[in-house]
């Protein structure tokens, strides 16, 4: 069955409405404290994909309830005053931030981007790499994902304190290149995280023999009309081959195509995207990540750049 446009946007503005409908009051996703602030910064990347302006009232609050929680020592996503933050979480929120921010915003909150990037920068692991969060163990996901919001907050300022980041580029290069397991992999197999190394290496401008072992590892996993065996593995890994290989490949495409089909047909009736094929309950997570990766779908289809460059 081909995709039509009017089919996939309608899919898209579905998974957007459903989202901004569990919004909550205090303007974040999943909780009010400062332990879902990465899943906040998740929602507003896809959100922003999808075309929301930064003036959306949404978007708006969104930022406001992030950065509003940040600790004295630039976590923005921590359980307790005196436990050690959350990596992947403040990176995540950190990206959000700034994606939904204005630049009047950035401007206005610059210590504190410099703060949260500074509490990042400190977590790196003697060996390299960082911890989703502290204690438990190396990621390599989530070391992707830290490096590209620092890389980020350096785009989006002058200043020489955010240029730090830029030179880990060839030394975390070798560290992703050394950590990849012989099929292609990252994270033990991990399908999804592998999805997500690729897009956020890729994002930060390299697609060298790594990313594209990667990507020969997820065409691996396509079957059955679809990348993985969740929405969420699926989501991921059409982002990854996206930012990875492009429409232009006629093998990348079939897959991403397919893939895509599938996911429009796993909607649900309310607008939501499962945890698993089989299940009828809608999460946020999983969600933003099928809104994120349609919506780039789309816009590569148009032409367009996405959101994040």
């Amino acid at each position: 069955m081909a995709l039509t446009i009017d089919e996939l946007e309608g899919a898209i503005q579905r998974g957007v409405t459903w989202l901004k409908t569990r919004q909550l009051e205090c303007g974040g996703w999943g909780a009010c404290d400062s332990s879902q602030t990465g899943l906040t910064g998740l929602v507003i990347v896809a959100l922003r994909e999808a075309g929301l302006s930064s003036d959306d009232v949404s978007i708006r609050q969104a930022v406001k309830f992030i950065i509003e929680r940040q600790r004295k020592d630039g976590f923005l996503q921590w359980t307790s005053p005196t436990e050690p933050g959350s990596f992947y979480g403040t990176a995540r929120a950190l990206l959000g931030f700034l994606v939904g921010s204005d630049d009047e915003t950035l401007k206005y909150y610059e210590k504190s981007v410099a703060s949260a990037v500074h509490a990042l920068a400190m977590g790196e692991m003697p060996c390299g790499g960082w911890e989703a969060n502290p204690g438990g163990g190396l990621s390599e996901w989530a070391s992707a994902e830290v490096l590209y919001s620092m890389f980020y907050a350096g785009r989006k300022y002058v200043d020489e304190i955010f240029r730090s980041p830029m030179h880990y580029y060839v030394r975390m290069r070798r560290w992703f290149e050394k950590r990849q397991s012989l099929n292609g992999s990252w994270d033990n197999n991990c399908l999804d995280c592998t999805a997500r190394v690729a897009l956020f290496l890729s994002l930060y401008g390299y697609r060298g023999i790594e990313v594209q072992n990667a990507v020969s590892f997820l065409l691996a996993h396509f079957k059955d009309d679809k990348i993985g065996e969740s929405p969420w593995a699926t989501g991921w890994g059409v982002l990854g081959l996206l930012a990875a290989a492009g429409l232009k490949n006629p093998i990348v495409r079939e897959a991403v195509e397919k893939s895509v089909l599938t996911l429009l047909e796993a909607q649900l009736s309310d607008g939501g995207w499962p945890v698993f094929y089989d299940s009828n309950l809608a999460y946020e997570s999983v969600t933003a990540v099928v809104v994120w990766a349609l919506s780039l779908y789309r816009n590569l289809r148009h032409g367009l750049f996405s959101v994040l460059g």
